[in-house]
């Protein structure tokens, strides 16, 4: 028997981050009457991008409102707003995926910080689901992989299988709508077929009855951004007080 979800909404921080929900969308188990793709960028070339993503996958795409533009590695600084946004927002919605706090981007893990505290303080009765899509690797830390790693919120895992159909769409979404990303997935292939082989894309993590606190917790204390982008972990955290 399958999940049904009336109403889905993927919250999406940059164009192409959907494609980590792919898996999940076209699985055998779950069936979804509408979905909502939120895309909190603002670069006008990828959303166009996103436009034919949203067309390919029968996606109906929508964008942050115009009173909260989100730069590029600078979302922390509109946390207030966009959390401000979820809370008049997330009651209309039975489901929502986001990025998992990873300490991959800031961006990712500002956005699901900004839906973890809206839904605490507002105490929405909505199913979350948090999708990987960076993963700092403990014994390579200046590295990354897709996918959760084996011992990693164990007790909160909501499966679903894999298919073709999932892998066809992914394939079909970056070949056409995400040209300016080629470069990227191709780097990211080696990391995906990883993930793959350690059955690491054939879950997400369930949210809904997680503290913002307990997830923060459980990502990487060196996250990548502070290699990478110059951002100090302390730094974004002060943001999301």
């Amino acid at each position: 028997m399958k999940n049904i979800f009336e109403r889905t909404l993927i919250i999406c921080p940059h164009a192409d981050d959907e494609l980590f929900t792919f898996g999940f969308l076209y699985s055998k188990e779950n069936h979804f009457k509408k979905i909502d793709l939120l895309l909190i960028g603002c670069n006008q070339n990828r959303q166009k991008e996103a436009i034919i993503s949203a067309k390919i996958n029968k996606l109906n795409l929508i964008n942050m409102q115009s009173n909260i533009v989100c730069i590029d590695s600078f979302y922390h600084l509109n946390f207030k707003k966009l959390k401000k946004y979820f809370s008049k927002n997330l009651g209309n919605y039975d489901l929502v995926l986001s990025p998992l706090i990873e300490g991959g981007h800031q961006d990712h893990d500002t956005v699901t910080a900004a839906l973890l505290k809206s839904k605490e303080s507002e105490n929405f009765k909505v199913k979350i689901l948090l999708y990987s899509t960076y993963r700092s690797m403990d014994k390579i830390p200046h590295l990354f992989r897709c996918g959760i790693p084996k011992g990693v919120f164990n007790n909160q895992k909501y499966y679903y299988s894999f298919t073709f159909k999932s892998i066809k769409s992914i394939t079909k979404t970056i070949l056409y709508a995400y040209k300016s990303q080629y470069l990227t997935w191709l780097i990211l292939l080696p990391f995906l077929i990883i993930a793959y082989m350690l059955k690491e894309l054939n879950y997400m993590i369930i949210a809904e009855n997680l503290s913002f606190d307990y997830i923060l917790g459980m990502s990487p204390k060196r996250p990548l951004y502070q290699t990478y982008r110059n951002l100090k972990r302390s730094t974004w955290f002060g943001y999301i007080q």
